[in-house]
C-alpha cells in the first residue's frame, strides 16, 4: 500500500511539474510578445515625436534668425496646438509691433 501511495504521489508531482513548465512557457511567450510590442511602439514614437516637435522648432529658429537679420516681413507656418504655437503667436505679435517702428525709421 505504501508503494502504491508513493507511486500516486510521484505521478502527481510529475503532472504538477509538467503543468508548471507549460505555465512558464506561456508566461515567457506573453512577456516576449509584450516586450516586442513595447519596443515597436517606442521606435514608432521616436520617429513621430521629433517630426511633431523638432520640425516646428527648427522652422521657428529659422524664422527668428531671419527676423534677427532685419527681415521683419517673415511669415510663420507653424500649425497645431501647444506651447510651440503659443510661442509663435507671441513672436508674431512682437514682430507686428516692430513693423511700424521699422517702417517709420525707413521713411525718415
Amino acid at each position: 500500500m505504501a508503494s502504491q501511495l508513493e507511486a500516486v504521489n510521484w505521478t502527481r508531482v510529475k503532472n504538477d511539474h509538467a503543468h508548471v513548465r507549460k505555465l512558464l512557457l506561456e508566461a515567457e511567450w506573453s512577456l516576449s510578445v509584450v516586450s516586442v510590442l513595447t519596443l515597436l511602439i517606442s521606435i514608432w514614437v521616436s520617429y513621430i515625436l521629433p517630426r511633431q516637435v523638432v520640425k516646428p522648432l527648427l522652422s521657428l529658429k529659422e524664422a527668428i534668425d531671419h527676423a534677427a537679420a532685419g527681415d521683419n516681413e517673415i511669415e510663420f507656418d507653424v500649425q497645431g496646438k501647444g506651447e510651440i504655437v503659443d510661442l509663435v503667436e507671441s513672436l508674431r505679435r512682437m514682430l507686428d509691433s516692430l513693423r511700424p517702428k521699422t517702417r517709420s525709421e525707413k521713411i525718415s
